[in-house]
């Protein structure tokens, strides 16, 4: 689940750079700031799994059997998790009362003042973000990129040719630049400049506008990948 928040958050941020590179009646110089902390998040996001400080409540029980312990991100959800352990032994305080009928700050307060051996602490404690992860010169000044895999049947024949063609092309000369791969292409999101712009494959524009919308920097086009819903497929 974690992992999947971070992935879409990130995803959010691309989109909204690019949606502002695209369309902005903003100040030249305020655009160009907003881009740069859109980008600057990007890259934070996807460099590490903690990308800012996380409040958490972690509860340790000492016990006959060595130490347990629980995190929770708010305070009852980590008594539930602790009042669950003093109910799985409640049987060793010889306490006649029904544990069932207790709540959980009652079941943990009985049971930790009558047991003889097992004692119980608990405290906030900040998760911070690794310092290594953020501000390490080896990584942190790395570009970086984001492709989803598309399979080539959401491109027609005549486009297949067509973008076959330019990868041959010295870069300089490319309307786009494509490169080839063992199964298919690396396409850019981006849209090129005019008169480019204006002769693109139907086709090949809606594929660069689904990835641009996905927040990817390219689609890779692959004869093995998958189709996607919201694009046409062709056979051929």
């Amino acid at each position: 689940m974690i992992d999947h928040l971070l992935r879409s958050l990130v995803e959010l941020l691309a989109r909204a750079r690019r949606a502002l590179q695209a369309h902005s009646s903003s100040p030249v110089s305020s655009r160009k700031m907003l881009l740069a902390e859109l980008a600057a998040a990007e890259k934070s996001l996807a460099m590490g799994a903690l990308p800012w400080p996380i409040a958490v409540h972690v509860g340790v029980i000492e016990h006959n059997f060595g130490t347990t312990i629980y995190v929770a991100q708010e305070s009852k959800s980590l008594a539930a998790q602790i009042a669950n352990f003093c109910r799985d032994y409640w049987s060793e305080i010889e306490d006649a009362e029904d544990v069932g009928r207790l709540d959980d700050e009652t079941t943990i307060t009985t049971y930790f003042e009558r047991h003889h051996r097992d004692t119980m602490t608990r405290e906030p404690i900040t998760l911070e973000p690794s310092v290594n992860v953020w501000a390490s010169d080896s990584l942190h000044h790395l570009e970086r990129g984001r492709y989803c895999v598309l399979s080539t049947a959401h491109i027609t024949m005549s486009t297949v040719n067509l973008i076959s063609h330019w990868s041959y092309w010295p870069p300089s000369s490319r309307p786009m630049d494509i490169a080839g791969s063992v199964h298919g292409w690396f396409v850019p999101t981006g849209m090129p400049e005019s008169p480019f712009a204006e002769q693109l494959p139907e086709d090949l524009a809606a594929l660069m506008a689904f990835g641009r919308d996905g927040g990817f920097d390219y689609v890779l086009l692959d004869c093995d990948g998958d189709t996607a819903d919201d694009l046409k497929v062709h056979n051929w």
